[in-house]
């Protein structure tokens, strides 16, 4: 096995277990807090709101449209609309770079399928990777064809240690906070999660919702009345 072979080895095996490691660490996070994320965007409120807000929405029933976030979530997962819509300078240089990793992913997938089939282009790419995937033989390459993977592989490897993993974490971070908003109707698994979360005390400062640097908990601060308080000490 040649040292071109072994280099390219080592760097999946980094992105793999990096990348497995964050994802570990997202899926056991604690779970996120929804009353700043409005407007929801498939609720269609013209307030932008969520029908969390209705009187009693637990009881009533709900007739969901699973395919109505997978409208919001696709233009903005390829096109980054979001962005281009609240920071269109931006957009200009950060659309180029995911649509080319876009690109990137989908053409190793092409070549992957072609280091299998009759392929008249990328030769000695589909034969790389073929010894890649056989274990077997390396074929001969040119020096610029040596940077080049030098330079692929190198950057996979760089990758699950840089914030472009949000490419799983945005899934974790937003989409299913943002989207996600299914209630919780008695699950008991959910249930006791939310019960271990709100008894973590606010240690943020948190003026407007009267923390006090981590001597109420998150209990405390949701189920706390800040104008009746306002009005107690007042009297």
């Amino acid at each position: 096995m040649e040292i071109l072979q072994v280099l390219t080895y080592a760097s999946g095996v980094v992105f793999v277990v990096v990348f497995a490691v964050k994802l570990l660490r997202y899926l056991t996070m604690p779970m996120h807090v929804r009353w700043e994320l409005y407007p929801v965007p498939h609720e269609g409120k013209p307030w932008g709101g969520s029908f969390y807000e209705e009187v009693d929405h637990w009881k009533k029933e709900r007739h969901k449209d699973y395919f109505a976030q997978y409208k919001f979530m696709i233009p903005e997962i390829l096109f980054i609309r979001a962005l281009y819509e609240d920071n269109r300078p931006m957009w200009y240089w950060t659309f180029p770079f995911h649509m080319g990793l876009y690109l990137s992913i989908g053409g190793l997938v092409f070549l992957v399928i072609g280091a299998f089939l009759p392929d008249p282009g990328f030769v000695a790419s589909r034969k790389y990777l073929a010894s890649l995937l056989t274990f077997g033989t390396s074929p001969q390459l040119s020096a610029l064809q040596i940077i080049n993977l030098l330079l692929f592989i190198g950057f996979w490897a760089y990758f699950p240690f840089t914030h472009m993993t949000h490419m799983v974490s945005k899934y974790f971070m937003w989409d299913k906070v943002k989207w996600d908003d299914s209630p919780n109707v008695g699950d008991p698994g959910m249930d006791s999660k939310i019960a271990k979360y709100l008894a973590y005390p606010v240690t943020w400062s948190a003026v407007h919702v009267g923390a006090e640097g981590g001597k109420k908990s998150w209990a405390d601060v949701a189920t706390a009345n800040p104008w009746q308080e306002e009005e107690m000490e007042d009297k």
